[in-house]
């Protein structure tokens, strides 16, 4: 008698990630790894939809290059929950860490491009917040 009101509870609560379809590139899209920091789960928003991006054993994803993403994540930790959204135009090949963070009191995101002749091997990368809703 329990199990289908358990199975229920579940599915109520896992529903905005599981009626989210993941991001799936086409064989021939080139391409651009994210390594996600403090990323509970991360979405990636294209033509105003939203896909949730799949992470591997490293918290990796891959997603579109040469054109601008719009990323969004959350986390949450004994502080509070922290939503933030960002833009970029990631390079073909290039990795990337996409930290989500709260200063002053306020959620940001950081995008650093992995490079092997910077000081720490991390070099900051253009980006600009974006809305946490993904628009067309």
């Amino acid at each position: 008698m329990c199990r289908p009101l358990l199975v229920g509870m579940l599915c109520a609560g896992l529903l905005s990630a599981c009626g989210t379809p993941p991001y799936r590139p086409a064989a021939t899209a080139q391409s651009a790894r994210v390594h996600f920091v403090k990323f509970d789960m991360p979405y990636l928003c294209l033509s105003g939809e939203r896909f949730v991006l799949p992470k591997d054993g490293n918290g990796d994803a891959s997603i579109p290059a040469g054109q601008s993403v719009h990323l969004l994540g959350s986390y949450q930790n004994a502080g509070g929950h922290c939503s933030a959204a960002v833009r970029f135009v990631p390079a073909a090949g290039e990795v990337y860490d996409v930290v989500n963070d709260v200063r002053a009191e306020h959620c940001i995101i950081n995008v650093m491009r992995h490079d092997a002749s910077a000081q720490y091997g991390l070099r900051v990368e253009p980006s600009t917040r974006a809305p946490t809703i993904c628009q067309p």
